[in-house]
């Protein structure tokens, strides 16, 4: 690093000897200049490439690091939207299936039922895996179960607390296995005539 920003070494352990621990401060440098590197700061500054506050600097470019990181995160996931909803979408008998928007819908929905899927939205974001919410028509914005698929393949649902579900409510697990295995049978949908084509796209414009 200090041959690539044109820094003395001799200049790198005057400015560590002023920190508090050498070693430990040796790490955090470094540590500061990969996420400052990320965030794209400019290390050919003097008062960049060795900030007086080191630790508070540290804190500051890993903290936007992150932000960056879930904002390509998020673009990631609301890319797959469309896509996630031409295969498993559906919506019948008063119940739907949709795709979350975005992470920060995922992470909300692990808030909710209180289980652990918020640490899938980046594995999601990235289509390592595919995460996806059944709903009440009734109350559509209430998180009622959380399905993980993998391509056609069912890996786990769960509700509230993890409870295995939708076996608990008879209707909703009625809806549940007619949507997997139309999921499973290839999502084919039933073909519009014309006339319903132009309607559909009235009603959307």
């Amino acid at each position: 690093y200090l041959d690539r920003y044109g820094a003395a070494y001799e200049e790198f352990l005057r400015y560590l000897e002023k920190q508090t621990d050498l070693y430990a401060s040796a790490h955090t440098w470094k540590d500061y200049v990969e996420a400052a590197k990320d965030i794209g700061l400019d290390l050919t500054v003097h008062n960049v490439l060795f900030p007086k506050k080191l630790a508070t600097a540290h804190d500051e470019v890993i903290k936007i690091r992150k932000l960056k990181a879930m904002e390509i995160e998020q673009k990631k996931a609301a890319e797959r939207f469309d896509k996630l909803m031409k295969l498993y979408g559906m919506e019948k008998d008063g119940y739907f299936i949709r795709a979350p928007h975005d992470c920060a819908e995922i992470i909300g929905e692990g808030k909710a039922l209180e289980h652990c899927v918020g640490g899938y939205a980046a594995r999601h974001a990235n289509g390592e895996t595919t995460i996806l919410f059944m709903r009440s028509a009734a109350w559509p914005d209430k998180p009622l179960y959380t399905i993980e698929m993998q391509g056609k393949e069912l890996i786990q649902v769960h509700g509230y607390h993890n409870r295995t579900a939708p076996r608990d409510i008879p209707a909703a697990n009625e809806f549940f296995e007619s949507w997997l295995k139309w999921v499973k049978g290839g999502s084919k949908r039933p073909k519009l005539h014309k006339k319903t084509k132009e309607t559909e796209r009235a009603i959307s414009a």
